[in-house]
């Protein structure tokens, strides 16, 4: 198990991997990216993340995310999952933080085996590539689409719910 806690200050790293449990407590960089990871990050049981701070702060993650559960806390925060994502647990994975969250990228998936839900999210949803569940409801609410975007509950009974998609400019 793995907890970072940088305070007012900067979690910057390349890779985690098969750590049992990731947990980011709280980081802030009103200059920059508070958390920014530019390989792989790799948990056993689980991903949360928090944000725990008093000012709006920019969590990145620029290579693929894996874990059997992924927990968004609520929070002054921003998202971006860069690299695609898999969640392969049967949890609906909800994003409730306040500032903007961006999925994938070009040419890359995000899945999320026991559904997903962006409507609780605060600011602007960004999505990038494939955008999938297995079977499983996928909630986006309004959404801009990045890039070409797939969105998909695969060949099970999951429901697709929107509110307005807009083309990015």
């Amino acid at each position: 198990s793995l907890s970072l806690d940088a305070g007012a200050g900067q979690i910057d790293g390349t890779t985690i991997a098969d750590v049992t449990t990731l947990t980011i407590v709280d980081a802030e960089d009103g200059a920059g990216n508070a958390v920014d990871f530019s390989g792989a990050v790799t948990a056993t049981t689980g991903i949360s993340v928090n944000g725990a701070g008093a000012g709006a702060s920019t969590y990145v993650f620029d290579g693929q995310v894996t874990a059997p559960v992924l927990t968004t806390n609520t929070g002054v925060y921003a998202l971006q999952l860069n690299g695609g994502t898999t969640v392969s647990g049967g949890a609906l994975t909800t994003f409730d933080n306040t500032g903007a969250l961006t999925l994938g990228a070009a040419g890359l998936t995000s899945s999320f085996a026991g559904g997903l839900s962006t409507t609780g999210v605060g600011s602007t949803v960004t999505l990038n590539g494939t955008v999938a569940t297995t079977g499983t409801n996928l909630d986006l609410g309004a959404a801009t689409l990045g890039s070409a975007v797939t969105v998909t509950t695969g060949a099970g009974a999951g429901d697709i719910a929107t509110g307005a998609l807009t083309a990015a400019s």
